[in-house]
């Protein structure tokens, strides 16, 4: 059983040989890989706004320090929009293949 597996074995690489010479070229395909590379993104971070807390004196009213609490809180609203949107611009910046 054994000699002819072997012998079976021998056949097939010895046809294969002998019909790769006479028929098989090796084809060469080029073939168009894209893979993106990251890019370092180049954005410009918004400034900072200016804390209206810092302006309080001692002796002002609550109504005043309420009102540059909110002034304070409004401006940090929108200072954090801007860097969000900056951030998202700059994650979903497409990679360059």
């Amino acid at each position: 059983m054994r000699q002819i597996l072997l012998a079976v074995l021998a056949f097939f690489i010895a046809t294969g040989f002998t019909a790769c010479e006479k028929k098989c070229d090796p084809i060469t395909v080029v073939q168009e890989v894209k893979i993106p590379v990251p890019v370092k993104c180049k954005m410009t971070l918004p400034v900072a706004p200016i804390s209206p807390i810092s302006n309080i004196q001692l002796g002002d009213t609550y109504y005043l320090k309420a009102m540059a609490l909110m002034k304070e809180n409004e401006q940090y609203r929108r200072y954090s929009e801007e860097l969000e949107a900056a951030a998202t611009a700059c994650i979903e910046s497409p990679l360059v293949p």
